[in-house]
Formats: structure tokens, C-alpha cells, sequence
């Protein structure tokens, strides 16, 4: 057809086509990218939105129990939804682990107060309850900082740039902090039922101080909400405050007029006691004080008069 109308056939020009070499170890993959894949780069965001819903939420709780006079409502609200709203933000990866050591050192050092003793003599000279106190909490606060940093990295590393893992480790975290501002709203109205009747004697004394009276009377009328709800039976038939005897015990020494009675407190309460009056200083402090050695030193001779009397014979 070119020849015939006089004219050149125009040169084929051969198609340049490009071969890319098979993926391999270094060669990366074009697969799909899917919520799990890290992407370094991405910003994270804040949980701003669920962070708006949990202040809103305990925001309104607080506000229509503060309106009908509920004072259960008015405990439970701020503190479930601030553990909440911490839960949000530290997530479930690092409440997991620092939940089980945080229960598991203070159960320890609850168990053993004078564990740092040794420690707190070579210090000071001497034994110090007050210093005994400030070293259990140094070291759970030290401990507590060693263990979270790295789980801290891990979780900002690992977690916070996938997505799915992302979400899942807030979600979890809110749902924890929820059960433990569920437990400390518990462990106040447990705290209230062993008190129940130190607050009824205070309550009915003239003698007791306004704050006394309102605090009790506040003690009572939670009590009294309890006892209408579905928590009574587990509020009162299974207070795990009961189950520490030393706690008990120092309850006992309340007066009716609100006053402490030293005379039924245990020997080492009443050392701590002294030393911290001591540490405060002032007039008022130091008499105090001094009441407090006077009866500890009628309460050692009364010990040793026991002691000393004939025993019956058989």
C-alpha cells in the first residue's frame, strides 16, 4: 500500500519493555499493607475522642449524683473514671505487667514493715517508723520506674505504630483502670462498714467536734445508700478488711468522742506515732508527744508489775 501511492513504509521501532527482577530477601515486598505493619514514620495519635467521652461520662455521673445527693455515686465516679481514663493512656500492655508487681512488693512490705529496719538503723543510728515508711515507699517507686521505662520503649516502639495493636492496648487499659477504680471504690465502702460503729458512737457524742460529727454522719449515710443497692451483700458479707487484724485492732482505740485512746494502740503504732509528732515540731506537738512517753512508760511498768505477781500454783 506504500509502495503504491509513493511513499515510505515508516521504521518499526522496537518496544523498550523492562524486567524487574523477582522479589528476594533484599528485595521488598510490594504486598499489601495491612493494620499490623509498622509504619515508622506515621504520627500517632492521641486517644483524644475516647479521652473527651471518659471525662464527659465521669463528668455527668458526678454532676446527677451530686444533684440527687448520692453520695456513693459521688465516691465511685471521679475515682473509676480517672483510673479509667489513666488506664487510656498508660495501656493494657503496661498495666498488665505493673498491676501483678505493684500488688505483689506491697503485699510484701505490708507483710514485712520493718524489712528496710536494718537499713534505716544504719542510717539514723536507731530505729525510725517514719523512715521505715519513706524507705518502703522509695523503693516501690524505684522499682516502679526501673520496670516501666523499658516497658515504656517497648510499648512506644512495638505497639503504638500498629494500629490494631494500638487500639486493642487502649482498650484494655481503659477496661483495667475501670477495675481498679472499681476495687478503690470498694475498698472505701469496706472501710466504712468497719468503722460503722465508731461512727455511730460519734455521731450520737455532743462532745465530738463538728468535722467529727459530718464525717461520721457521711459514713452513715453511705452505709445507708449501700444497704439499698445490690453491693450490700458483697460490702458487708465479704469485706476482705476484716481479714487483718491489726486493722481491727487500732479501730478499737477510737473513742466515742472521736479522740484516739494510746493506751489500746500497739507499742509500735505508738512509737511512730511519737516520732512523728517529734518531726512536726511545735508547742503543741511536743506535748503530745510527751503524753504519748508517759503512757507508754505507765503501760511498760504496768507489764512488768504483771509480770512480777506470784503465779497460782496447780
Amino acid at each position: 500500500m506504500y509502495l503504491l501511492r509513493g511513499q515510505k513504509k515508516p521504521p518499526v521501532i522496537a518496544e523498550k519493555r523492562t524486567f524487574s527482577p523477582p522479589a528476594g530477601p533484599s528485595t521488598p515486598s510490594r504486598g499489601r499493607e495491612t493494620d499490623f505493619s509498622i509504619d515508622r514514620d506515621a504520627p500517632v495519635k492521641g486517644p483524644w475522642l475516647m479521652a473527651g467521652l471518659l471525662l464527659t461520662a465521669t463528668a455527668g455521673a458526678f454532676g446527677l449524683s451530686l444533684e440527687n445527693d448520692y453520695l456513693l455515686g459521688q465516691i465511685a465516679a471521679p475515682v473509676v473514671g480517672l483510673l479509667s481514663l489513666h488506664g487510656l493512656v498508660k495501656g493494657g500492655f503496661r498495666k498488665a505487667i505493673m498491676l501483678p508487681i505493684t500488688i505483689a512488693v506491697v503485699g510484701f512490705l505490708a507483710a514485712n514493715p520493718t524489712f528496710f529496719d536494718p537499713i534505716v538503723q544504719r542510717v539514723t543510728g536507731g530505729p525510725s517508723a517514719i523512715g521505715n515508711y519513706i524507705a518502703c515507699a522509695g523503693a516501690v517507686t524505684l522499682l516502679l520506674w526501673i520496670v516501666g521505662m523499658p516497658l515504656k520503649a517497648i510499648r512506644k516502639k512495638v505497639i503504638m505504630k500498629r494500629p490494631v495493636l494500638r487500639g486493642t492496648d487502649r482498650f484494655t487499659g481503659t477496661g483495667i483502670g475501670f477495675l481498679e477504680g472499681a476495687f478503690v471504690a470498694l475498698v472505701v465502702m469496706w472501710s466504712a462498714a468497719l468503722v460503722e460503729p465508731q461512727a455511730k458512737s460519734i455521731a450520737a457524742n455532743q462532745n465530738a467536734s463538728v468535722g467529727q460529727r459530718h464525717v461520721a454522719n457521711g459514713v452513715l449515710t453511705l452505709l445507708s445508700e449501700i444497704d439499698a443497692s445490690p453491693l450490700q451483700p458483697i460490702v458487708r458479707d465479704a469485706n476482705l478488711l476484716k481479714e487483718f487484724p491489726q486493722l481491727t485492732k487500732s479501730l478499737e482505740a477510737i473513742r466515742a468522742d472521736g479522740s484516739v485512746d494510746p493506751t489500746k494502740l500497739d507499742p509500735k503504732q505508738v512509737e511512730g506515732l511519737i516520732e512523728m509528732l517529734e518531726s512536726l515540731g511545735g508547742e503543741q506537738g511536743g506535748q503530745m508527744a510527751e503524753q504519748l512517753r508517759t503512757i507508754e512508760k505507765n503501760q511498760k511498768a504496768e507489764a512488768e508489775a504483771i509480770q512480777k505477781l506470784p503465779r497460782p500454783s496447780n
